[in-house]
């Protein structure tokens, strides 16, 4: 009997060790999933509110109408969210964690002081960089003093914008400097707007000399007062940030209002400059895992410059590449001021 009570209390203890054994590996699984890739896939997110005031130019490249060149000023709030966050490692660097981790040792399970693989000490070090987003929602108002030019009213037409409402939505990506807190974005943002267009047609014969492709007579569609869709693309930079909520912005924006919807058109355009953003991204993605410093302006330039060479094809065709009337522009200079909570 006493036999039997030893083997069960033995079986008991055996079995209680085993537990304990298995739970302080799964402890330390978690502390060293926690301590290396916790801070490699750190994440924050800041409600944000961001204002902006600025001046614009329209171009309406229509050899229809010619001669559409006037300035707005303009006033611009946006609702959102501000999300920082780490950029994963590559899968290469993953892997090869995978591969030297056999035997990790954690020193001071409270508190995680310090990791080893293998007896070696780790140093986890962060990137110098870091991802950083803004989504939400946007307003937009544009206005202008009416200038009715009667000396060129004479000859070839033109439009006036004086006015204009937008409402869409707003979304920003790049990376920031963490030493430096200067964050460099690239977006792109769809809307809509109604334009308050004022179409002065041609009077009389242009003057000997003057060339004047087509005279217009009669208001352009753009120009009917109706409620449009729009693609506003963005480059900004935004710096000087004060007691970590208040930063300074400052960019450009081109905006590309369409004359008429036509969607299937829209779509195969918009597929098209999906499949040059997904081949740049691919490319600046190896640049910031060989460069990380380089990567925030090498990609603000390369993403920039791809946007700006694709609204010059909207000027032409506002579906580009299939055929259909030119895109209505609106290029905008603003600064700001950027309010994280």
């Amino acid at each position: 009997m006493k036999n039997k009570k030893l083997i069960i209390t033995l079986l008991f203890a055996f079995v209680c060790t085993s537990v304990t054994k298995i739970n302080a590996q799964e402890k330390e699984i978690s502390i060293t999933t926690s301590s290396s890739f916790g801070s490699i896939f750190g994440k924050s997110s800041s409600p944000t509110v961001r204002l902006f005031g600025g001046f614009a130019n329209t171009n309406y490249d229509n050899p229809n109408y010619p001669g559409d060149f006037n300035s707005t000023n303009s006033w611009t709030i946006e609702l959102g969210t501000t999300t920082r966050e780490n950029y994963p490692p590559s899968f290469l660097t993953r892997m090869k964690s995978v591969t030297i981790s056999r035997t990790v040792i954690i020193e001071d399970e409270e508190e995680t002081t310090s990791v080893t693989v293998d007896g070696v000490p780790v140093e986890i070090k962060s990137s110098p960089i870091e991802k950083q987003s803004f989504s939400g929602v946007f307003g937009n108002f544009h206005f202008g003093e009416e200038k009715n030019f009667p000396e060129f009213a004479q000859y070839p037409a033109f439009n006036e914008l004086k006015q204009s409402w937008a409402f869409g939505f707003s979304f920003l990506e790049g990376a920031n400097y963490r030493t430096a807190n200067i964050a460099l974005l690239n977006g792109s943002n769809g809307f809509w707007t109604k334009l308050d267009l004022k179409h002065f047609p041609a009077i009389g014969e242009p003057p000997e000399g003057m060339d004047v492709v087509v005279i217009a007579p009669f208001v352009p569609r753009i120009a009917d007062g109706g409620i449009r869709f729009g693609q506003q693309y963005t480059a900004e930079v935004q710096a000087l940030k004060i007691a970590n909520m208040i930063s300074l912005n400052a960019g450009v924006t081109r905006s590309v209002i369409y004359e008429r919807h036509l969607f299937w058109k829209w779509c195969g355009s918009g597929f098209i400059k999906g499949a040059a953003n997904l081949l740049l991204e691919s490319f600046v993605a190896e640049i910031r895992d060989s460069s990380p410093i380089a990567y925030p302006i090498v990609s603000f330039l390369l993403k920039g410059a791809l946007d700006f060479g694709w609204t010059e094809l909207q000027k032409k065709k506002m579906n580009w590449p299939f055929e259909t009337a030119p895109g209505y522009v609106v290029d905008e200079f603003r600064v700001g001021l950027s309010f994280e909570f």
